[in-house]
């Protein structure tokens, strides 16, 4: 019975074995189906992905293209509307410095006759100093002749004092106090004759001291003024180069929205939600597809890296002049400026900086060395004289 049994049992374990095997066989099939099945979704998926990607390089080519055209036809129509603005800004200018001419001439013209009135009146000036000073040399010639013959007076009076001292001793008495006192009232008018004479030197002395000084400040007052003058001048000539040059950086900076090209963004990738895969065969699709995007990004980014974005001045203008480069010549990345070349200058744009075309067309120059010279020596000379000149030594060391 036990043996029986132990067949039943071992029958059903067989059955059960091949039940079981033939599942596994079953599953292993399926498996297989499955994996082949996933295998060509697989090669479908990537074919289709292969022909959206070149499909997208496509239209990113024709895109450019038509970018390429559009910048061009821009450029046709930058270049034309520049030109008219050059022809404008041209007669404007010429305009301009007709009649900046016109006013420099009327100034030099007015200058020149201030320069003759002036020098006219120096030479007055000169002429009146020239005949004070003979004056004086001649009232110091009277002087000295007077007191030549003062001293010739004084000793006859001594020799005639010792005459009269020895008739004296002769004489009576009354005879010597008659003489002492004509000799007494003959002194006392002398003194008072020679005061008379010192009293009208001095003050014929002061008052050629007072015309000099008068004179000289008179003359000082004039080239404050001058100064002030200039002064002014200058710096209203600073304010508009200034100003000029503000109105440049502008224009500059509201040129430059023109050549600014449009971003690229990514291609992006579809992803399908929908299909199920294992995960070892998820990964390896994920990995295939980050390189093959990673592949293509980098082919983008590249193409879309050789367009040149004008970043700066020269650029701009280089930009707006002509796209290609001269032969020779390794067009520049972006970012970068473009070295001055001296062979260049004849070439429709300017590079040099527009402070520099203001100091050409006009704007605040220096002042000349004698001019320098002169203003340094009338401040040295003010301000020993007092603290009224201060304000405009301050204004001429801003200016210089």
């Amino acid at each position: 019975m036990e043996r029986e049994k132990q067949e039943q049992q071992m029958k059903f374990l067989m059955e059960r074995v091949k039940e079981r095997n033939k599942v596994r066989e079953e599953l292993i099939k399926k498996h297989e189906d499955e994996k082949e099945r996933m295998q060509t979704m697989m090669e479908e998926q990537r074919q289709n992905h292969d022909k959206e990607i070149k499909r997208k390089e496509e239209e990113f080519k024709e895109r450019e293209i038509q970018h390429k055209v559009e910048m061009r036809r821009q450029r046709d129509e930058w270049e034309k509307q520049k030109k008219q603005e050059e022809k404008i800004r041209r007669a404007k200018e010429d305009e301009k410095r007709r009649e900046k001419e016109q006013r420099e001439w009327d100034e030099f013209t007015k200058r020149h006759k201030q320069e003759k009135e002036r020098m006219k009146q120096k030479k007055e000036d000169l002429q009146s100093i020239q005949e004070a000073e003979e004056n004086m040399k001649f009232l110091m010639e009277q002087m000295n002749r007077e007191n030549e013959e003062l001293k010739i007076k004084l000793e006859e009076e001594k020799e005639r004092r010792k005459i009269m001292t020895e008739e004296e001793r002769q004489n009576p008495d009354k005879e010597r106090k008659r003489r002492e006192e004509k000799l007494k009232r003959e002194t006392t008018e002398q003194e008072a004759h020679q005061r008379q004479i010192r009293d009208e030197m001095q003050r014929e002395q002061e008052m050629f001291e007072y015309k000099i000084e008068k004179m000289r400040q008179d003359k000082e007052k004039d080239e404050l003024m001058e100064t002030e003058v200039s002064c002014q001048k200058l710096i209203q000539e600073r304010e508009r180069g200034q100003q000029e040059l503000s109105e440049a950086e502008k224009l500059l900076t509201n040129c430059q929205s023109v050549c600014v090209l449009p971003t690229f963004e990514n291609v992006p990738i579809t992803q399908h939600t929908h299909l199920f895969f294992k995960d070892v065969s998820i990964s390896i699709f994920k990995e295939v597809l980050e390189d093959a995007c990673q592949q293509q990004t980098a082919k983008i980014s590249q193409e879309v890296s050789k367009v040149r974005v004008a970043k700066t001045q020269n650029d701009f203008l280089q930009w707006s002049c002509g796209s290609a480069a001269p032969e020779g010549r390794v067009p520049l990345a972006a970012g970068d400026e473009e070295p001055f070349d001296a062979s260049d200058e004849g070439s429709c744009c300017d590079r040099r900086e527009p402070a520099a075309l203001l100091h050409r067309e006009g704007g605040p120059r220096p002042l000349p060395s004698t001019q320098r010279n002169s203003i340094g020596r009338r401040r040295a000379h003010t301000a020993t004289e007092g603290s009224s000149a201060a304000p405009v030594g301050g204004a001429l060391s801003d200016i210089e």
